[in-house]
């Protein structure tokens, strides 16, 4: 055998070997982005932190902060204080009704909304976090606080 054929074959074994390899190897992404095998857009996201409620002279003043994934949100309203379970892999749209009669009021990835005049006195929310798969967190719930009815408490109690 002479010296080109030795090397022709060497590099044939090479990239054979590094052919081999991929084909058979996982996408180390999806490897590193998943729990037990199960990839993270199949995973239930965490709930936002912090989910406040405070009534203004015009609107409802909602806020809070994100899961670590940073996830969007979606936030119903109702006037008593049932909302029923969001169906996974479903998607929601602004005015939805959920089988206890909440209404979706908000859907995206802010960190605030502003719901202006509530239908009712009792204002009852719920926020949900949801990945690209449509799969809902487990969800956190707050009632409205009128916020002249703490700073009258305030004043109350510093005069």
């Amino acid at each position: 055998m002479n010296y080109k054929t030795l090397i022709f074959i060497f590099i044939l074994l090479i990239s054979g070997c590094i052919f081999a390899q991929s084909a058979i190897l996982p996408d180390f992404e999806s490897v590193l982005n998943s729990k037990v095998g199960i990839p993270y857009d199949n995973l239930v996201p965490a709930n936002p932190e912090k989910f406040t409620v405070r009534f203004t002279c015009s609107f409802v003043k909602l806020t809070w902060i994100p899961n670590k994934n940073d996830d969007p949100v979606i936030i119903a309203y109702n006037s008593v204080n049932k909302f029923g379970t969001l169906t996974d892999g479903k998607e929601y749209e602004v005015g939805d009704i959920l089988p206890d009669g909440a209404k979706i009021v908000y859907i995206g990835t802010c960190e605030h909304f502003r719901h202006f005049n509530p239908p009712s006195e009792n204002c009852y929310y719920k926020i949900w976090s949801f990945n690209k798969n449509f799969i809902y967190s487990s969800g956190i719930q707050a009632t409205c606080i009128d916020e002249s009815l703490i700073n009258s408490v305030i004043n109350f109690i510093t005069n």
